[in-house]
């Protein structure tokens, strides 16, 4: 049930990371579109710009015109500008307000007549057509020697618009007759880019057709705080997506260890309850009372199984303090090869019982530390008591101690010829309830708290538990506390 409800959550928030993404994605696609279409606009402004500037340049080479602020200039230049921007096709002068037309006329008539011929004799009139003669046709050589001036000319307007790729142009004959120019015949003949144009010049008018390579960069800038903020939202929603799935499964794995931890539990009390059980009703049904030794052999009994209640219940309710960092430690300055001695001392029965023998080495002289005696007792009990427990052999255990004078370090090895840990398990058996998986049933009876109380309060001794361990060659625990 609980696996459905999981599957069920993960598809929902799926759907939904997925939706966002989806949603993000078509954002962005419109913000490029709307940022390359503003890259196309912002190419023909500056070629409008050109246009508009060389308009200028040849108005006051006429001398008809002074500057071009003025209310009148920039009607004239409008005018023909407009005229250019629709070249080869005729104008319609009544497009235009009748206030630009009549301002258009008297411009015209105030054109100086030249000798060699001037704008006013390429200025015609048909109707209410007005276009502007295109009869002049330059030879290549004349192209190639306005290249440099355009390439100039169009760099510094197309940086000063944000636009700053590479770029390739040609220049035709108004006309559509005669040479055309190529500044760079390869990368405008590859470009697949659209090819802006415009009709530059007055009395001589020519085309100009560019290429722009490309244009990413300057979308890029212009979408940079779009693309940022949709990453970073994108981002922190994956995090929150995994986090949270991390979460579940932690939650469904703590559930399960926990559910392990009880029925283990159970089974541990109820063994020594049965056991005490069946010790009383012997005693009461039997006349069991009425024979000393035999009495005091189930008595006997009925002890040993409370003290084993009474210690893992003990256990269980020190891991729970230590959870909750109820445990303060109490630092004394004490003797580490005394301590652990009397450690083994207190461990004999059960070092008799499983036949193992022990040995104290300790590596120097001093062994002197500030620690809580008590609960590091407890630390070395525990890492003995693991070893008795996990070895097929009669267990061999070798403890050495000392401090090094160096690196003012306590440092104790616990090694025996046990069983061992497999390597995947190395970082996982410190932690609480974890026991090494040997399928439906354990030899050994336990919790899974001890090698977790042991790093916890190792830990809490500022210090480090090290594991040194394989699959059929023993298991060394590495303890090192500050002195």
């Amino acid at each position: 049930m609980l696996s459905k409800r999981i599957r069920f959550i993960v598809l929902i928030v799926a759907c939904s990371l997925a939706g966002i993404f989806l949603f993000q994605c078509y954002w962005l696609y419109n913000s490029y579109l709307l940022s390359t279409k503003q890259f196309e606009n912002d190419v023909q402004e500056v070629l409008q710009k050109l246009q508009t500037a060389h308009v200028v340049s040849e108005l006051k080479a006429e001398g008809n015109i002074t500057g071009s602020n003025t209310e009148s200039s920039k009607a004239k230049i409008s005018m023909l500008t407009r005229v250019l921007q629709n070249m080869p096709d005729q104008f319609p002068t009544d497009s235009a307000t009748s206030r630009s037309r009549s301002i258009f006329y008297s411009f015209v008539d105030t054109l100086p007549e030249k000798p060699d011929g001037g704008l006013r004799n390429k200025i015609q009139f048909k109707g209410k057509k007005l276009t502007i003669s295109t009869g002049y046709n330059y030879k290549k050589n004349e192209f190639a020697a306005l290249e440099q001036h355009l390439r100039t000319e169009l760099d510094a307007l197309l940086k000063n618009q944000g636009i700053y790729s590479t770029f390739a142009f040609k220049l035709s004959n108004a006309s559509a007759k005669g040479d055309n120019f190529i500044s760079d015949s390869t990368l405008f003949a590859n470009s697949t880019k659209k090819k802006f144009q415009v009709f530059i010049g007055l009395s001589k008018p020519y085309l100009l057709q560019i290429t722009v390579s490309n244009h990413f960069q300057y979308v890029f800038k212009q979408m940079q705080w779009v693309l940022l903020a949709s990453v970073l939202m994108i981002g922190i929603t994956i995090l929150a997506f995994v986090y949270m799935l991390r979460t579940i499964f932690q939650q469904k794995k703590l559930s399960e260890i926990k559910t392990d931890f009880i029925n283990n539990m159970t089974h541990e009390f109820k063994t020594p309850i049965s056991t005490v059980s069946l010790a009383v009703e012997a005693m009461k049904s039997f006349d069991v009372m009425k024979k000393p030794e035999q009495a005091k052999e189930y008595l006997d009994i009925c002890e040993h199984e409370l003290k084993r209640i009474s210690v893992m219940i003990e256990k269980v309710l020190r891991m729970a303090a230590f959870e909750r960092s109820e445990i303060k430690l109490s630092l004394q300055k004490k003797n580490i090869g005394k301590l652990i001695n009397d450690v083994a001392t207190n461990m004999r029965p059960q070092l008799e019982q499983r036949n193992a023998s022990l040995s104290i080495k300790p590596t120097t002289g001093k062994t002197e530390a500030m620690i809580d005696a008590d609960h590091f007792s407890n630390v070395i009990y525990n890492l003995i008591d693991n070893s008795l427990k996990y070895t097929d052999e009669p267990p061999e255990i070798e403890i050495t101690n000392g401090i090094n004078a160096g690196e003012n370090l306590l440092e104790i090895v616990i090694g025996d010829n046990g069983i061992g840990i497999p390597e995947a398990y190395h970082d996982k058996v410190f932690d609480s309830f974890f026991r090494v998986p040997t399928g439906n049933l354990h030899k050994v009876k336990g919790f899974g708290l001890g090698l977790n109380y042991v790093a916890g309060i190792v830990k809490k001794h500022n210090g480090t538990i090290e594991l040194k361990s394989s699959i059929g060659k023993g298991t060394f625990f590495i303890i090192t506390v500050p002195v």
